[in-house]
């Protein structure tokens, strides 16, 4: 079975790079089961240590 997710533009770019002859499925796959995180992938977590925490407050 296979879900609909909605990507930015950027993140897109950056899944399709990181696949090369992989599915994006498999991309994401192997970095979960490795113990990474889907931002390892995706190249988030830009933010300093702290800075969501005080946005959410």
């Amino acid at each position: 079975m296979s879900k609909t997710i909605s990507v930015s533009d950027e993140v897109y770019r950056k899944l399709k790079r990181e696949k090369g002859d992989r599915s994006f499925s498999e991309v994401i796959e192997d970095r979960l089961e490795s113990g990474g995180k889907l931002a390892d992938v995706t190249g988030q977590g830009i933010f300093e240590s702290g800075t969501v925490d005080r946005i959410e407050d």
